[in-house]
């Protein structure tokens, strides 16, 4: 009777991280989707935004998990390192997503270091599907600030997807 013991645990487990996962999200969406660390955006705000980022602190590793992307036309979501002031550095990763909104996955250069801060961004696309910074730049919101999330890379977070 182990291995019946063995599943049932799992997906108890497995149910009960879903609902942590779910929780969490909803409970940190309004500080996970800040263009910046000053934004005062609210609900109001972001529901005219036409593109949108959400992305939450990752478990060290080659993958960023995103929570959420809307795109009003394909673009890029960008992962950047970042330097202890908050400003962007190297490119560690980049997708294409289409237009539309769901969540995603960003395959990294470079492994996420716990401890380090990161910066997810969404950019334009130039039309020919190849993540170039010089001409697919960074997509800005209605109050013309660049569409960017925050993220730290910490080992003591459950390893999980978002």
């Amino acid at each position: 009777m182990q291995p019946n013991n063995t599943k049932r645990n799992i997906i108890i487990i497995v149910i009960v991280a879903v609902f942590a996962l779910g929780l969490s999200l909803v409970l940190r969406e309004d500080t996970a989707t800040q263009v910046s660390p000053n934004d005062t955006t609210s609900k109001n705000d972001t529901v005219k935004e036409k593109n949108r980022l959400i992305v939450t602190d990752q478990f060290p590793g080659d993958v960023v998990f995103v929570s959420s992307i809307t795109l009003e036309t394909g673009g890029w979501v960008v992962i950047h390192e970042a330097d202890d002031k908050g400003n962007t550095q190297a490119v560690i990763g980049s997708r294409y997503f289409s237009n539309g909104t769901y969540p995603g996955e960003v395959e990294l250069t470079k492994s996420l270091v716990d401890g380090k801060r990161y910066i997810a961004m969404l950019h334009s696309d130039d039309g020919d599907q190849k993540f170039d910074p010089s001409k697919d730049l960074p997509i800005k919101n209605t109050r013309s600030a660049v569409i960017q999330v925050f993220f730290q890379a910490r080992a003591d977070l459950p390893e999980q997807k978002g």
